[in-house]
């Protein structure tokens, strides 16, 4: 429907220049995730093991039941374009991160298939690594925050400009939790794994001797970087594609509020007359 060239947005603006397209804030808040998600191939894998670590328990009723025999609160799977189902979905896992290995372990005391085997133990080797639970809290930090968000915005009389200040609050958290947070979020993941008797670093990864061509004297730097500042570098890149992601679907957003805000009833009670008369002037410009 919002397409340019033939979606509704289009027709109208045929008829008449004058007419604002005004996007759904919450459909463009989960298109910018679902987006960012797509963009780096770690993230992505992460929520993938999100996923089937789901589909793991409950494709089996003895599966499931062994796990609810533990939690508190139920693990949730998640829709690629529904954030909020997201965050519920890591939000459960981080709180529970403890229960689910205690799952595992009630599991291997069973029965099992060898197909069924093997994907345990996969399941456990990926989340029973440092990176893993670092991803696992950072991403709860990222997703409430803008599940919070996203709920205000699906008010039903929430208006343009209040609409816009929220947009812009979630802007400052994000940008925030990049320049510190980050670091926070890493001493928090130190102490969980510690807690959970994981090691503390991230894996090493082998590296590949390049063969350096005829005249090449200088090497790769970013060889040389540690495992760690690598994820740090990673989570700011997510962090820096919402926050160009918001900038560039809600300016428009942005621009119509500062035109029509003037509009609403308490700021017309609440602004000088001048400043009524030339926002009304900008209006009819």
């Amino acid at each position: 429907m919002s397409e340019k060239i033939k979606g509704v947005q289009a027709r109208i603006i045929e008829m008449n220049k004058l007419a604002k397209f005004i996007p759904c804030s919450a459909h463009s808040l989960n298109l910018i995730g679902v987006n960012c998600a797509k963009s780096i191939p770690k993230v992505e894998t992460f929520f993938g093991i999100v996923q089937k670590l789901f589909n793991f328990f409950s494709s089996s009723t003895q599966r499931w039941d062994i796990l609810m025999n533990n939690l508190k609160l139920s693990l949730k799977g998640y829709s690629t374009t529904r954030w909020s189902a997201k965050n519920c979905a890591i939000k459960s896992l981080n709180t529970q991160l403890d229960m689910v290995f205690k799952s595992f372990d009630v599991l291997q005391q069973e029965k099992l298939s060898e197909e069924t085997k093997f994907d345990a133990d996969n399941l456990i080797r990926s989340l029973k690594s440092f990176s893993f639970i670092c991803m696992l809290t950072v991403w709860e930090k990222i997703l409430s925050a803008i599940d919070r968000i996203n709920i205000i915005l699906q008010k039903p009389k929430l208006t343009i400009d209040v609409a816009v200040k929220h947009l812009q609050s979630l802007l400052t958290i994000l940008e925030n939790f990049r320049e510190q947070g980050i670091n926070d979020a890493l001493l928090d993941s130190k102490n969980k794994a510690e807690v959970l008797g994981i090691e503390t670093e991230f894996p090493k990864v082998r590296l590949r001797k390049k063969k350096l061509l005829p005249g090449e004297i200088a090497e790769d730097e970013f060889c040389n970087i540690s495992e760690e500042n690598k994820f740090l570098i990673m989570i700011k890149n997510v962090i820096d594609n919402i926050l160009i992601g918001l900038r560039q679907r809600f300016k428009s957003m942005e621009n119509i509020a500062q035109d029509f805000s003037f509009l609403d009833p308490t700021i017309i009670y609440s602004w000088p007359m001048e400043n009524l008369k030339r926002a009304g002037v900008d209006l009819c410009n």
